[in-house]
């Protein structure tokens, strides 16, 4: 199964950094992170697409904050 984790700013991507760290690096985990003058309107084009992506028939965990 793919993770994908979307937050503001860098926390995805310290999130998953971070769990490697406890839980190794087995899992394919993508972030996604929303910083201070994004355009809303490309960041959920972003999202669509990150999600598409990682989509599969085993099915897809999305964390966000």
């Amino acid at each position: 199964m793919r993770i994908v984790v979307i937050t503001h700013g860098n926390l995805a991507k310290a999130l998953v950094e971070t769990s490697k760290l406890i839980i190794g690096d087995e899992c394919e985990i993508d972030t996604l992170g929303l910083f201070l003058g994004d355009n809303p309107e490309e960041f959920r084009t972003s999202v669509s697409n990150l999600i598409d992506k990682n989509l599969t028939e085993e099915g897809l965990l999305v964390f966000s904050d």
